[in-house]
């Protein structure tokens, strides 16, 4: 009897535990050329584009474009973004004045690269998966 007494709050403890650490999602909300349907005003589809900077859609484009399909990858490009707008963390690049960080860094491997100086691996958002020897974060 003094055993059933102890197990319900026991069953309810790990389960207070447990539940949160399973529905957490673990990396980054989205990654740049990501995009997601949406619903316009009116019930009409839109979609949104992946601002990777800040790991996150950004508003619902309403004009009838279909991002790939009819050519309008820069129907996507945030409001803010104009011709002058420098390339956020992670964007492919060719020179350092492109990119936010004014870091244009060529990986070996995977191409060039939007970085920044890390001192460790806090200090680099996904994508990137870390901070790599010479103090910027790694291409992903």
């Amino acid at each position: 009897m003094r055993t059933a007494v102890w197990i319900a709050p026991s069953v309810l403890g790990l389960a207070v535990l447990v539940l949160p650490a399973a529905c957490r999602e673990d990396g980054p909300t989205c990654y740049a050329g990501d995009f997601a349907g949406c619903t316009c005003s009116g019930g009409a589809l839109g979609y949104q584009a992946c601002i990777a900077s800040e790991e996150r859609y950004g508003p619902c484009v309403c004009d009838g474009t279909t991002p790939g399909l009819d050519g309008s990858f820069e129907a996507a490009a945030p409001a803010e973004a104009g011709p002058s707008a420098k390339l956020p963390f992670m964007s492919e690049c060719t020179t350092d004045g492109e990119c936010e960080s004014g870091n244009c860094h060529t990986f070996s491997q995977q191409g060039t690269f939007c970085t920044k100086s890390c001192k460790d691996t806090t200090d680099c958002p996904a994508p990137s998966s870390g901070c790599n020897n010479r103090g910027i974060c790694k291409a992903p």
